[in-house]
C-alpha cells in the first residue's frame, strides 16, 4: 500500500480557514476530508492545537463558526481586498528594501574600490619612502666619507702648515747664520786691507 503524502501546518492552517470561511467548525475529520483524505487525524488533530495556540498567542479574533451566509460574501470580499492592499504594500516594500540593498550594494563596491586604491597609493608611498630611505643612507655615507676627507685635509694642511714654519724657521736660521759670516768675512777683511 503506497504511503500518504505528508502534509505540513501550513497545509492544516489553511483547510481550518477555508471551513471557517464556509461556516464549519475546523474538526480534525472536516479538515483532513478539505485535504483530500491526506494525513492521519493525530496529525491534524495536532496541526489544529498549534494553529489555535497561535491564534491565542497572536490575540487574534476568529470569526464564529455559525456566520450567517450573507455575511460570507462581503467578510471574504473585504478580506480579498486587504489582503490586496497587503500585497500591494508588501511589492512596494520589498521594491523599496531591494532599492536600499542595491543603493548599499554599490556604495559597498564604491567604498571597495576606494581601500583598493588607497592600498595602491599607500604601496606606492611606501616604494617611494624605501628610496628616500636609500637615497639618505647613501648620503650619510658620503658625508661621513666627506669629513673623513677634510679630517685628512685638515691633518694635512695642520702638517704642511708645522713643515712651512719648520722650514721658515730653518731659512731665518740659515740667514742668520749666513748674515754672521758676511759680517765675520767682512770686518775679516776689513782687518787685512
Amino acid at each position: 500500500m503506497p504511503r500518504e503524502a505528508s502534509i505540513t501546518q501550513n497545509d492544516i492552517t489553511r483547510a481550518a480557514i477555508r471551513l471557517l470561511r464556509k461556516g464549519q467548525h475546523p474538526s480534525a475529520q472536516k479538515v483532513r476530508v478539505e485535504l483530500g483524505n491526506k494525513g492521519s487525524l493525530s496529525t491534524i488533530h495536532e496541526g489544529l492545537k498549534t494553529w489555535r495556540e497561535s491564534l491565542n498567542d497572536s490575540d487574534l479574533d476568529v470569526l464564529p463558526a455559525e456566520m450567517p451566509k450573507e455575511l460570507a460574501a462581503p467578510i471574504e470580499d473585504f478580506f480579498n481586498a486587504c489582503m490586496a492592499i497587503a500585497e500591494r504594500q508588501l511589492a512596494e516594500h520589498r521594491q523599496k528594501a531591494n532599492e536600499e540593498i542595491e543603493k548599499a550594494a554599490a556604495e559597498a563596491r564604491q567604498a571597495v574600490s576606494r581601500m583598493e586604491d588607497l592600498q595602491g597609493y599607500a604601496k606606492e608611498l611606501e616604494t617611494k619612502l624605501d628610496g628616500r630611505i636609500e637615497q639618505v643612507d647613501q648620503l650619510k655615507a658620503q658625508n661621513d666619507e666627506i669629513r673623513q676627507q677634510r679630517l685628512e685635509v685638515s691633518n694635512l694642511a695642520q702638517q704642511n702648515a708645522d713643515r712651512i714654519d719648520f722650514l721658515m724657521s730653518a731659512r731665518d736660521n740659515d740667514r742668520k747664520l749666513h748674515e754672521r759670516e758676511v759680517d765675520e768675512l767682512k770686518r775679516g777683511f776689513e782687518r787685512d786691507c
